[in-house]
């Protein structure tokens, strides 16, 4: 098919190759990826995305988000908290990420520290 690369122009393949010269991934080439992959429904090909965006650069916020996000989609809590709490520190406080901390521990039935970290969102929200 015109689509299909070819390794020894012969012999067709389904994956694109990185050349030498190509630029490297990036976090927002990843991330990129990983909202590609959501809006196909895709949520395991996400998470790998934005799994790999983190491994470039560990404290990447809108992969944080995404990624947390899925996870708590998923109903992984422990998971999605864990990135939750990393998403909160690379954003030194967000209220936002407190309230997307406390829906998911409040999704996950742990409604005392739900209520912790929604109070801690609005004790940061300077908008209160």
């Amino acid at each position: 098919t015109p689509h299909m690369a070819q390794r020894d122009g012969l012999h067709p393949t389904n994956e694109f190759e990185a050349k030498a010269g190509d630029p490297p991934f990036t976090p927002d080439t990843r991330f990129a990826a990983g909202r590609i992959a959501e809006a196909q429904n895709d949520q395991v090909r996400a998470i790998a995305q934005y799994q790999e965006a983190l491994k470039i650069d560990p404290n990447h916020v809108p992969s944080l988000y995404r990624l947390a996000a899925v996870y708590t989609q998923q109903q992984k809590f422990t998971d999605a908290e864990g990135v939750w709490q990393r998403y909160i520190k690379a954003t030194k406080g967000a209220p936002a990420g407190y309230n997307n901390l406390g829906f998911c521990y409040e999704m996950a039935g742990n409604l005392e520290e739900a209520e912790r970290a929604y109070k801690a969102g609005i004790d940061r929200d300077p908008d209160r």
